[in-house]
């Protein structure tokens, strides 16, 4: 039939196994709409790095200019495009202001 746990006996592996399942779902769910634009979290769930890998404003594509929502194609590229030391040093000599403008988005526009 199938390899889940009985519940009954096994309560910790039972549920493991229905994570499994449900992770499994959200990556079918995800590949059938790859416009969707996602989380930092969600994005590095799906693309490898530590959870909070994308936390760092220089991680974020175009630091942020366009919220903090992307597709995860747009993610992806963002981290092949240039290495980490790349992107820091990039934004270490924005300005101050050019970083508030950046951040300064209408998030009314922007939709999950």
């Amino acid at each position: 039939m199938s390899d889940r746990p009985d519940p009954s006996t096994d309560f910790v592996g039972s549920i493991k196994w229905l994570m499994d399942k449900f992770e499994r779902f959200e990556k079918v769910v995800a590949e059938a709409n790859p416009e969707k634009r996602i989380t930092a979290a969600e994005a590095a769930r799906r693309l490898g790095p530590p959870a909070k890998y994308f936390y760092q404003p220089w991680r974020i594509p175009g630091f942020a200019e366009g919220g903090s929502l992307h597709t995860l194609p747009e993610w992806q590229e963002w981290m092949e495009e240039k290495s980490d030391r790349e992107r820091r040093q990039e934004f270490d000599t924005l300005g101050r202001w050019a970083l508030k403008k950046a951040r300064a988005v209408d998030r009314t526009e922007v939709t999950a």
